[in-house]
C-alpha cells in the first residue's frame, strides 16, 4: 500500500452491515422488494437467538426480522467508514 492509500484509503476488513429491510422505493421510483429472511438461514438463525427481544418491537416491518421503511435505505448500499471508538461499549465502573 502506498503512502496516499495509507493516509486517505482503507483496507477492506471483510465486515458487512446487513439490512433485512421491509422493501422500499428507491430514488428513481424503482420498487425494491422486502428481504425474505428465509433466504438467509444463517442470519435468521442468529436473529432467532434474540427472538424475545425482536418479536414485540414497535419499529419492525412486516415481520420482526424486517426493518421498517426509512428515508435512508439506499445509504446501506454505500461504502462506509466506521471508527472503532464509536462502536465500543464501555462499562461504567
Amino acid at each position: 500500500m502506498n503512502l496516499y492509500d495509507r493516509l486517505y484509503g482503507y483496507d477492506f476488513a471483510n465486515l458487512y452491515l446487513i439490512t433485512t429491510h421491509n422493501g422500499y422505493t428507491d430514488n428513481s421510483n424503482k420498487k425494491i422488494p422486502p428481504i425474505d429472511i428465509k433466504e438467509y438461514p444463517a442470519v435468521k438463525k442468529h436473529l432467532d437467538e434474540f427472538w424475545d427481544d425482536i418479536k414485540d418491537r414497535s419499529d419492525k416491518g412486516h415481520t420482526p426480522y424486517n426493518l421498517r421503511n426509512c428515508a435512508y435505505m439506499e445509504d446501506f448500499s454505500r461504502q462506509k467508514i466506521l471508527w472503532a471508538e464509536t462502536m465500543r461499549i464501555r462499562k461504567d465502573n
